[in-house]
């Protein structure tokens, strides 16, 4: 099974990010899965916010999804997902790229 793993990574280091990382070392220990992972980090320090840092990495992500989505085809998407704010509205456009495609998604909610 062809798993795309869609994860926010350190740094900065948080519990979800620390969390993410766990996911994807267990799964990457059994062999029927084959993993990819688009490695999301919109901040470089936690209370860093800088919006033309963050319109670049989320511009360069969709590109890669968009990428995944066409050529490689996974047979599921693992996404964690933000629920509140501007996170939410970033996260959402990918959701509905996702849906278009019809890819299965396993959301991940902290």
């Amino acid at each position: 099974m062809d798993i795309l793993l869609i994860i926010k990574t350190p740094p900065p280091i948080t519990g979800v990010t620390l969390t993410n990382l766990q996911v994807k070392n267990c799964l990457s220990k059994h062999s029927q899965f084959s993993l990819r992972t688009i490695k999301i980090s919109y901040k470089k320090q936690l209370y860093n916010n800088n919006i033309f840092y963050s319109l670049t990495i989320f511009i360069k992500k969709f590109i890669i999804l968009v990428y995944n989505l066409l050529k490689k085809r996974p047979s599921v998407i693992y996404f964690q997902i933000s629920l509140f704010g501007f996170s939410f509205f970033r996260d959402f456009i990918f959701i509905t790229i996702i849906k278009i495609f019809r890819i299965p998604l396993i959301f991940h909610i902290n």
